[in-house]
């Protein structure tokens, strides 16, 4: 009798260790015998299905949801509600954190009414700020529908009116010429020159300049861009370029090699300008009228 008990006993513990180390397998209802023979599991639980079918599903009339797996288009795995209902993920019984709607919105932390709609912060670590002069950086999208934060190019533009002209003369008045352009009348300045200030955000980086003149003078005309510290009233000169040669007509000068080649970053506490002078060969400071002329500057940064 003991023996009986015994072997008992031990067929009780055998079953449940057999039943915890065995696999369930769940087969499709046709084609049992196949997949019998060819399907070898290696999870706890593997459902088998056909192509097209809902694995998984659990269901309260009339809203479904469940796995699916498709063989078409390369093959397709996902987790979906068949009918027309939201799907939400959800952690620690809390609301919905994660909603997809049936108008393919996805929305963290709330409804979705956009394509992504997101509630709270947010933050992309893709996008992070790149520039090295200021905090903070404009999130921007290309062409491509990109976001990024890297810096983009613009261009400012300064017309004859913007250019103040700058003498210890009373006697020096200001003309424009028939090409459009501005210049003293007359040619005795001995400190005479034109300015211009630059208005750039913090931050941004000025990479070239280009200046449209007329000079049929043996006078030259140097143009220059500075800064100007408030507290030390102190200069600092990152361009400096003449023009050569007297020739008739509207010309244009170049630089993209400003401060050897970092380009002018916009500080808080600097004021920055354009400073532009005429001067003989020989070193005497001397306008020639119309035959020295501003027309237009151009400034090439980017922010």
């Amino acid at each position: 009798m003991k023996t009986l008990f015994l072997l008992f006993i031990c067929c009780c513990f055998s079953s449940v260790i057999s039943a915890q180390e065995a696999s369930i397998i769940i087969l499709p209802e046709t084609g049992i015998d196949s997949y019998k023979k060819n399907y070898q599991p290696s999870h706890k639980i593997s459902v088998k299905t056909q192509a097209e079918c809902y694995g998984f599903l659990q269901k309260t009339d009339p809203i479904e949801v469940g796995t699916f797996i498709s063989e078409t288009n390369g093959g397709v795995a996902s987790f979906s509600t068949p009918g027309l209902h939201n799907l939400s993920f959800t952690t620690n019984a809390q609301s919905p954190q994660l909603t997809l709607n049936i108008l393919n919105f996805a929305g963290i932390g709330g409804t979705p009414f956009r394509a992504l709609h997101v509630y709270g912060g947010l933050k992309i670590s893709g996008a992070k700020n790149v520039s090295n002069y200021t905090e903070k950086s404009f999130l921007k999208v290309d062409n491509d529908g990109k976001l990024n934060s890297v810096s983009q190019t613009y261009y400012y533009s300064l017309p004859r009116s913007a250019f103040m002209p700058t003498t210890s003369s009373d006697n020096n008045p200001i003309a424009e010429s028939n090409e459009g352009g501005i210049y003293f009348t007359n040619a005795d300045i001995s400190r005479g020159y034109f300015e211009v200030p630059i208005n750039l955000p913090q931050g941004a980086i000025i990479s070239g300049a280009e200046f449209y003149f007329v000079d049929n003078s043996n006078s030259d005309i140097l143009f220059t861009l500075i800064s100007t510290d408030l507290g030390s009233k102190y200069d600092v000169t990152f361009l400096s370029v003449w023009s050569t040669g007297a020739v008739s007509g509207i010309r244009s000068i170049s630089s993209n090699n400003l401060n050897n080649g970092f380009g002018v970053s916009i500080q808080n506490g600097d004021t920055y300008q354009l400073k532009i002078y005429a001067q003989e060969i020989g070193g005497i400071k001397a306008w020639d009228g119309a035959n020295t002329q501003i027309i237009a500057a151009k400034l090439i940064y980017t922010y």
